[in-house]
């Protein structure tokens, strides 16, 4: 199921699931692993500061690169994802 992803082959298929080992319910959400890979900014707000959003100081970035690898290679190969260039 992982592998027909555009973008994500049997390498990087192999990568994602040595990195989450397999159980995608410990994270609960998208969001959460999105979380975890650093995809997802976090706040870092002050007094009367907000939305003031950076990179999480704590991720897995070999998380991150197997979600920039497939990126990259489904922008190269599938035209539907051309689209959100």
């Amino acid at each position: 199921m992982i592998t027909s992803l555009p973008g994500i082959g049997t390498l990087l298929g192999a990568e994602f699931l040595a990195i989450t080992g397999g159980a995608m319910d410990f994270f609960g959400t998208p969001d959460r692993l999105a979380g975890f890979a650093g995809l997802a900014p976090a706040p870092w707000d002050s007094g009367r500061i907000r939305g003031d959003l950076h990179r999480p100081r704590r991720y897995h970035r070999g998380l991150q690169r197997v979600f920039y690898y497939s990126a990259q290679i489904s922008i190269a190969t599938c035209p539907a994802s051309r689209h959100f260039l």
